[in-house]
């Protein structure tokens, strides 16, 4: 790089019309006069500024800098040497003018002043103003001029430092370009006018397969004859020929592999051309190019409905499935709202919100909506996706919407046979059942219901009806069951093959009364348990209902097999409960009748004791047998009695006969007869208060007693305590009876009460029918009190009865009777 030619160019700093003057001096006449000297000037004018102490200059620096500095020698805090000192270390010398002033100065003085760069030195003596004006002016200028001189070395300098650091650049960019093009992964090479080799990369000698050092300075197609008379060649020759850029793809045939090139014409002739591999770019885009057309396959041919919508929310795409919801093709929807197509407001409300959030949020969002389909209502789930740039910004949003019609009318089918098993399982009664059925039935699946049953003539009779309206009712029953009706021989087919039947477009089979019923579809289907045919569900709609379909007969079917498992259950529960009554009476009429003769068998077993008594005819053994004679009729009575009054409970049959009687002197009495009869164990009797009066049958409440006291007189070793205990608690007469037995087990105490039950470790050392204490817990259940027991299992037992006061309950046969029945 050459020079350029110039020299320095001095010229007079132009100094400024006003200056300021900071006059350093302890003499306040001093400054007076120099002040009044410097400032009656007006070319230039000057501005004066006085400081008496060194202490006193450095705020008046900080406020702004001075042109000049008039400074004494004599200071009152320092002496003027040291305070130039001071300023020259801390300000730069261009920074201001300063000329020494002294009264009785020497020539050393004067010397040490100028070493130390101030710009003159005056004596006071014999100082006139024009002097003094003419000493600051030049000060002024000289400091000017050396700052111009010193701006004009700096510019000297850092016109050769740039110069140099030109020269150190160019060879660098040489350098770099070198690097750049060794280390760059496209291939380059560099050719004269001559088609001469004069430089090529590692790179390309690596794809044109040729080492670079027998190749530079060769012919090019020479070098590499299998390239005359490619395209390779020919682009070539086109740059050289017109002297324009070019870019192009081509596959090298040889090599194999695909070429991005860019040919650039050179100003020598030549031409510089860079070879980039795409080969891996062009394999990625014949992949995503199939990929593409697998994908475009994949969305049009795909049952969900895909769409894609710009801000605007216009349908920038949508696949055509949409045709098979809404009859319009994909074209009718592009660069369209939802609201130019023509959906309805509520839809569009929800479509557009959901497109706007993922446009504001970034971020997808799923929502459910119905749409009103050509088929009917159809069931829809969406999700909507943003599509971002690579930014980050979101574009379009794509949107995917599943039919899920099926699904949700699946769910739908579930949750009602859900309810309907619940609903069948509340009853055991036929008719509540049947009634269950027909109502489970309308509106979820039709409009009308029915259910007919055979009767014992095997003849079809309806037993249950339910419509949305009222009209329904007979006609559809006689059209269903009469021979002579389009209907009838659909019914009849289902009985006799148990196969359920739909029937589409009912209208159009029947005629006159028929017709006017606007029937539009019905299911029929057997009900059929144990493998035989007892009845028949059927449902139908309307013109104003939906068409039922193969879904709905399926569903049907399914509450037909519960349906009819409930009606069988329920017969069986009633054919149950005629057989239980039929033993109950069964029970009470034998009991009865055997209650006759036992009687005297008693009286006569009773009469011969007291004739051996007297007559003193019998031996002692006799006269044992004879007691045992009595002693078990007794316990047959009594067995009898029990059985009777578990038959009256069954029957409903069962009466009580309540007054006011006083519970205390009824637990005494029985308690009093037990020490005479069970004289082996020990009777400790505590009460509460000398009454306790309740509402009661005395007879029936002291069969409890006896009954309670005598299983714990059973279960109980000799010579143990029995207590009985009765306490006025929360309201309510409570009896206890604890005893010293072996307990009863816990997982046996919630069904001690149980008609029939026994503890299966008191099976082996006792006997007993296992009715007492279920007769017990119903005669204190119809008093309105409770029954409970309490036992550890191992270490005795404790029964407790509580019942109303008299004045908080009271009981009468009829109130019996109707607990009976609710039993």
């Amino acid at each position: 790089m050459s020079t350029p030619n110039w020299r320095p160019c001095f010229r007079r700093p132009t100094v400024t019309a006003q200056h300021t003057v900071l006059i350093v001096d302890d003499s306040p006449e001093d400054r007076a006069i120099y002040s009044r000297f410097l400032e009656r000037s007006s070319d230039p004018s000057f501005t004066c500024r006085q400081a008496a102490t060194v202490a006193a200059v450095w705020p008046l620096l900080a406020a702004g800098l001075p042109d000049c500095l008039l400074i004494d020698q004599n200071l009152p805090d320092d002496d003027g040497l040291s305070l130039i000192k001071q300023l020259r270390t801390r300000y730069a010398p261009s920074a201001f003018a300063i000329v020494m002033i002294t009264g009785g100065g020497s020539e050393l003085l004067a010397v040490q002043a100028m070493k130390l760069g101030i710009q003159d030195y005056v004596m006071k003596d014999g100082l006139g103003a024009h002097e003094l004006r003419r000493v600051v002016h030049n000060a002024i200028e000289r400091v000017a001029l050396e700052r111009q001189i010193a701006a004009q070395q700096q510019a000297i300098a850092d016109q050769v430092e740039r110069e140099r650091e030109l020269r150190l650049q160019a060879e660098a960019a040489r350098q770099q370009v070198v690097t750049i093009l060794e280390s760059i992964t496209d291939g380059f090479f560099a050719l004269d006018a001559d088609w001469t080799i004069t430089y090529i990369n590692q790179t390309a000698e690596r794809v044109l397969g040729r080492a670079r050092s027998s190749t530079v300075g060769m012919n090019f197609f020479t070098a590499f004859p299998d390239l005359a008379g490619s395209i390779f060649a020919e682009r070539y020759q086109h740059i050289q020929a017109t002297q324009t850029a070019q870019t192009f793809e081509a596959f090298d045939e040889l090599r194999q592999r695909w070429f991005e090139a860019h040919g650039y014409p050179l100003e020598s002739g030549g031409l510089a051309i860079y070879l980039h591999d795409i080969t891996e770019r062009k394999r990625a885009e014949a992949a995503l190019v199939r990929r593409e057309h697998e994908y475009r396959t994949l969305v049009e041919n795909a049952p969900d409905i895909i769409t894609r919508f710009d801000r605007q929310l216009r349908h920038l795409y949508v696949s055509p499935a949409i045709k098979a919801v809404t009859t319009r093709t994909p074209a009718d929807y592009v660069g369209k709202t939802n609201s130019e197509l023509g959906m309805p407001p509520e839809l569009c409300a929800v479509w557009d919100g959901a497109v706007q959030r993922v446009f504001e949020r970034n971020e997808v969002v799923d929502f459910d909506f119905d749409f009103p389909s050509p088929d009917g209502l159809r069931s829809y789930v969406c999700c909507l996706v943003p599509e971002r740039d690579h930014t980050g910004a979101v574009v379009t949003v794509m949107g995917l919407a599943r039919d899920m019609t099926a699904q949700k009318r699946a769910a739908r089918g579930l949750t009602f046979l859900s309810e309907a098993s619940k609903a069948l399982a509340e009853s055991l009664d036929v008719q509540t059942t049947v009634a269950q059925v027909t109502a489970l039935a309308v509106p979820s699946l039709g409009d009308w219901c029915g259910v007919a049953l055979r009767d014992p003539a095997q003849q079809l009779e309806w037993v249950a009806s339910t419509s949305v309206a009222e009209r329904l009712t007979a006609p559809m029953q006689s059209l269903l069951l009469a021979e002579d009706s389009p209907l009838g021989p659909g019914c009849l087919r289902v009985l006799q093959t148990g196969h359920a039947s739909l029937w589409t477009d009912v209208a159009a089979k029947l005629n006159g009364d028929g017709a006017e019923l606007g029937l539009r579809s019905l299911i029929m289907v057997p009900l059929r348990a144990r493998g035989e045919i007892f009845g028949m569900l059927s449902v139908a709609t309307t013109q104003a209902g939906p068409q039922l379909d193969a879904y709905d007969l399926e569903l049907v079917e399914e509450l037909g097999l519960r349906a009819a498992l409930a009606i069988t259950n329920a017969r069986l529960y009633q054919a149950a409960q005629e057989g239980i009554r039929e033993r109950e009476v069964f029970v009470s009429v034998a009991s009865h009748e055997l209650k006759n003769p036992l009687a005297g068998l008693i009286g006569r077993a009773q009469l011969l004791l007291r004739r051996a008594r007297r007559d003193d005819n019998l031996n002692e053994h006799e006269i044992k047998d004879v007691h045992m004679i009595v002693h078990q009729a007794r316990r047959v009575n009594a067995l009898l009695n029990t059985l009777m009054d578990m038959s009256r409970l069954g029957l409903g049959q069962f009466s009580l006969h309540c007054a006011p009687l006083d519970l205390n002197r009824l637990v005494h009495s029985i308690v009093e007869e037990l020490r005479v009869s069970s004289a082996k164990h020990t009777f400790v009797e505590h009460y509460d208060s000398a009454e306790l009066l309740v509402y009661g049958d005395a007879v029936r409440l002291e069969q409890v007693v006896r009954n309670l006291l005598h299983n714990a007189v059973k279960y109980s070793p000799l010579f143990t305590t029995i207590t009985i205990e009765t306490a006025l608690v929360d309201g309510q007469v409570c009896f206890y009876v604890r005893d010293e037995g072996p307990g009863i087990p816990a997982e046996a105490q919630p069904h001690i009460f149980e008609r029939f039950y026994r503890v299966p470790e008191a099976e082996q050392s006792s006997t007993g029918s296992g009715i007492g204490l279920f007769v017990v817990a119903e005669i204190v259940k119809r008093h309105g009190g409770t029954v409970n027991v309490a036992s550890d299992g191992e270490h005795g037992s404790t029964f407790s009865v509580c019942l109303p006061q008299q004045h908080e309950q009271q009981c009468d046969t009829e109130n019996a009777s109707a607990a009976v029945a609710e039993h």
